[in-house]
This record gives C-alpha cells, sequence and structure tokens, in this order.
C-alpha cells in the first residue's frame, strides 16, 4: 500500500494566516481586505508586513502600570443613594504632575479661578456628565457640570496657563482593561479636572 502524506497547504497560505492573526491582533476592521492586500503585495510580501509593522506595532504604547499614591472617589445616584467607594490607583513614577493634580482636586485645591461665582476646587458633589457603556465613564466638569468647563489644581500658578490648563506629561500607556484613569481634555496640553475611568 502506498503512505499518504498529508495535503501540502494552498500556496500564500502562510502568509495569509500571518495577515489573519496581524490584523485580528491590531486592527479586525482590516480583516476583509486581507485578500485584496496579499494579491496587491505579491511577491512584495516582505515589504508588507515590515511597513504593517512600523504602521500599528511602533504605536503601541506599554500596558498601564505604575506606583504612587490612592485616590478615592464616593459614588452615589442622583437621588442620594449611596453606590460606594471607588478606590484608584495613580501612578505618580509615571506621571507626576497629572497624579498630583488628581490627587489634588480629590482633597480639594482652593477656589475656582474661572467664572464670575466662586466654586470650590475639587470632585466633591461633581457628576459623571459622559457615561458610555463598556467604554467610559468622563467626570470631573466642578465649574459648568456638562464637560465644557473645569481646571486644573495648578491654576493660578506657573504649571498653568491662563485657562488653568497644564501640559501633557510624555509617557504613554495603553487603556485595554476597566478601571484605568486618564485625564480627557480638548487637545495637546490642554489638561484641567476633566478626567474619564475605563469601564
Amino acid at each position: 500500500a502506498a503512505a499518504s502524506s498529508p495535503a501540502s497547504p494552498a500556496p500564500g497560505s502562510s502568509r495569509r494566516d500571518r495577515l489573519v492573526a496581524f490584523y485580528t491582533k491590531h486592527n479586525p476592521a482590516k480583516l476583509d481586505t486581507v485578500d485584496a492586500t496579499l494579491v496587491k503585495y505579491a511577491g512584495r510580501e516582505d515589504e508588507l508586513f515590515a511597513s504593517l509593522k512600523r504602521k500599528y506595532e511602533s504605536y503601541l504604547a506599554p500596558h498601564a502600570t505604575g506606583e504612587g499614591p490612592k485616590c478615592y472617589l464616593d459614588l452615589e445616584k442622583g437621588g442620594g443613594e449611596a453606590l460606594g467607594r471607588l478606590t484608584i490607583q495613580l501612578f505618580a513614577d509615571k506621571v507626576p504632575k497629572t497624579a498630583g493634580n488628581f490627587r489634588k482636586l480629590c482633597e480639594g485645591a482652593g477656589v475656582c479661578s474661572s467664572g464670575w461665582t466662586p466654586k470650590p476646587r475639587t470632585y466633591a458633589g461633581t457628576a459623571f456628565h459622559r457615561v458610555v457603556a463598556g467604554f467610559v465613564a468622563q467626570g470631573g466638569d466642578f465649574t459648568r457640570g456638562d464637560g465644557t468647563g473645569g481646571e486644573s489644581a495648578y491654576a493660578g500658578t506657573n504649571d498653568a496657563d491662563a485657562k488653568g490648563r497644564f501640559a501633557d506629561e510624555s509617557h504613554r500607556m495603553r487603556h485595554d482593561r476597566r478601571g484605568l484613569l486618564s485625564m480627557a481634555n480638548s487637545g495637546p496640553n490642554t489638561n484641567g479636572s476633566q478626567f474619564f475611568i475605563t469601564l
């Protein structure tokens, strides 16, 4: 009897599998373009994978880790029903100014310098003005309450601009799990009091 051998893979299937795995990890929306991309780069697959590596992998930030103090927010529903305490780890070793800002606003950092009516510069009594289930909860606007206001704890110091905003810190981290805290801003170097927590 003749020995049978396993079927040989179709030509290019290992390249296809490799591209499917890459897009599955980095950009699932591109999965429907795999075959067309392989046709476009036929004979130049090394060029394709080098280009993809530069495009996607160089932009990936490291996982969020760090050391520093912990802060908490006591949460309640609009009617006053207590929901519990949310404890937040600050990564002061990676982003000291950002961590300091959040800690100071949790504790209360004086009186807000913007607007006609002085308001406490604190997260106490503020609301999450934007909640997207499975994505983020955003809050920290203690001046207007709608996501258009707030200012940092550094307002009125040399560490903030005239609108009470401070500069970005250079450390990037992935937002790839629940419970991570980050500043919410309106562009580069516009950090104030607004923040979001990944859900």
